[in-house]
C-alpha cells in the first residue's frame, strides 16, 4: 500500500510539472506559470522580476521581446518610458528612434563627440556655452554624475543625505533665484542659484518640499528650512571621459566636492573655491507627481 501511494504521489507531481510547463508556454514574454495557491492546481502567470548585480538600477525591458534584462555597467542604459522599456548601448553609440545607433563621425581631425540625436527619448541634458551654463531659472532637472549614476538621497537611516544613487531616486530639483522666487530666464556662467528638492522628506506625509543644504564640511542634506538653503553657482563644461555636457558646480562662495572616499560618496561645500564637481543636469517637467523617464 505504501508503495502505491509513493508511486501515485510521484505520478501526480510529474503530471503537475508537465501542466506548469505547458502553462509556461502560454504565458506572455516576461511572465512565468506559477501554481497559486500551491497544491490547488490553479495556474496563474506572474511577472518575472529580476535584480541586477552592482549598484543602481540596471534592469530594463526589451520592448521587442518583452524580456526583463540587465545592462552591464560597461554599457549605456537609456530608459525610454515609465514602464522601463529601454535599450542597452555601447558607450560609443547614441539612441535614435529607440534603437542603438553608431553615430557618423564629425568632420576634421582628432576625436569627435557623438552628436545629440534629435528627438531622443532620453531627456535632454543642459548644455551651455561660453556665456551661459545651460540652466534656466524656474526649470527642473535630475542631477547625475558623468558616469550616469544619479544624485539620490538616503542611506543607513539618513533619509535626507544626498549621495550617489541612494534610496530616493528621480528627484526633480528646481533651479531658483532665491528661496522665495524661482524666476525665469537663462543662467550666465557664474550666476548663483538655489536647488529646491521637489520630493521632500520620505517620512513626511504632508510632502513638504525641501532645499539642498550643507555647511562646514558636513554632507549635503535636504532641509525643509529655506533660511538654511545652500547657494550654488555653475559654469558650462564637458566631461572629458565621455563627451557629455556637464555643469562645473560649486558653492557660493565655497567650493563643492566629494565629502570623503566611499563607494557611494556624499558631497559637501569646501572652503577652497576652486574645488568643483561636474554634474549633468537632465531637464524634466516640474512636477513631484511624475518625474518622467530619465537618462541613466
Amino acid at each position: 500500500m505504501k508503495s502505491f501511494f509513493t508511486t501515485f504521489s510521484t505520478v501526480l507531481l510529474f503530471s503537475l510539472a508537465i501542466t506548469v510547463q505547458a502553462q509556461d508556454d502560454e504565458c506572455p514574454d516576461g511572465y512565468e506559470a506559477v501554481e497559486s495557491p500551491p497544491g490547488s492546481g490553479n495556474i496563474v502567470c506572474e511577472k518575472v522580476n529580476i535584480v541586477c548585480p552592482g549598484t543602481g538600477r540596471r534592469d530594463y525591458v526589451d520592448k521587442a521581446t518583452g524580456q526583463q534584462l540587465c545592462c552591464p555597467s560597461s554599457k549605456n542604459l537609456v530608459i525610454l518610458d515609465n514602464d522601463r522599456d529601454g535599450v542597452c548601448c555601447d558607450m560609443s553609440q547614441i539612441v535614435e528612434d529607440g534603437q542603438c545607433v553608431t553615430p557618423t563621425p564629425g568632420g576634421g581631425s582628432g576625436p569627435q563627440c557623438p552628436r545629440q540625436p534629435a528627438g531622443a527619448c532620453a531627456l535632454k541634458a543642459a548644455c551651455g556655452n561660453s556665456t551661459n551654463n545651460g540652466l534656466e531659472y524656474g526649470s527642473c532637472y535630475t542631477l547625475a554624475f558623468p558616469d550616469g549614476h544619479q544624485l539620490g538621497r538616503g542611506r543607513n537611516g539618513a533619509n535626507n543625505e544626498y549621495i550617489e544613487d541612494g534610496y530616493v531616486q528621480d528627484i526633480p530639483f528646481k533651479v531658483c533665484k532665491s528661496t522665495t522666487d524661482c524666476g525665469t530666464g537663462s543662467l550666465a556662467n557664474g550666476d548663483s542659484f538655489y536647488l529646491q528638492d521637489l520630493v521632500g522628506d520620505p517620512g513626511d506625509a504632508t510632502g513638504k518640499l525641501g532645499w539642498n543644504n550643507a555647511a562646514g564640511g558636513t554632507h549635503l542634506t535636504m532641509t525643509p528650512d529655506p533660511a538654511s538653503a545652500g547657494q550654488f553657482k555653475g559654469k558650462s563644461s564637458c566631461s572629458g571621459t565621455n563627451c557629455k555636457c556637464v555643469v562645473k558646480l560649486s558653492g557660493n562662495p565655497n567650493g563643492l566636492g566629494y565629502a570623503c572616499p566611499a563607494q557611494q560618496p556624499g558631497i559637501t561645500f569646501w572652503p577652497n573655491q576652486r574645488v568643483t564637481l561636474n554634474m549633468q543636469f537632465i531637464e524634466i517637467p516640474c512636477t513631484n507627481a511624475d518625474p518622467a523617464p530619465q537618462g541613466q
